[in-house]
């Protein structure tokens, strides 16, 4: 009956401990610039991880810990998902404007071109129908 016992309770730790009960929470121990390896070494594997846009967010249940894009701690706290795709879109619409503002002045150009050469070949064929 003792070894059934001890058996339920080594299973039962094998199961907390996979479920993301290892080791505590201390956010005390973070500190910025902190590589990645070093918060696993910490605090072990984290319960669910997000990367949006470069950025990372470790869980530890209730706790987050922030990565930047270079891949170690920043403190400072990434906005929701939402938040992130919105900030890129804003962004990437910005880039948009700006390419078909440039490409409006080239083409702007191009056609003004095109019309003097028209209004050259109008001239010439003009003149050679009054010449006649």
């Amino acid at each position: 009956m003792k070894k059934l016992a001890l058996l339920a309770v080594v299973v039962m730790a094998v199961m907390i401990q996979a479920c993301g009960g290892g080791a505590s929470f201390d956010a005390a121990q973070l500190k910025e610039g902190m590589s990645q390896d070093e918060v696993k070494a910490l605090f072990g594997e984290p319960t669910m991880t997000m990367t949006v846009m470069g950025k990372t967010t470790w869980s530890y249940g209730d706790n987050d810990v922030y990565f930047g894009e270079d891949g170690t701690v920043t403190m400072e706290a990434h906005g929701s998902l939402e938040e992130e795709m919105s900030e890129g879109l804003n962004d990437l619409m910005n880039e948009v404007e700006e390419a078909v503002e440039d490409m409006g002045e080239e083409v702007e150009t191009e056609v003004e071109g095109a019309v003097e050469g028209m209004e050259e070949a109008v001239e010439e064929v003009s003149g050679e129908e009054g010449g006649e």
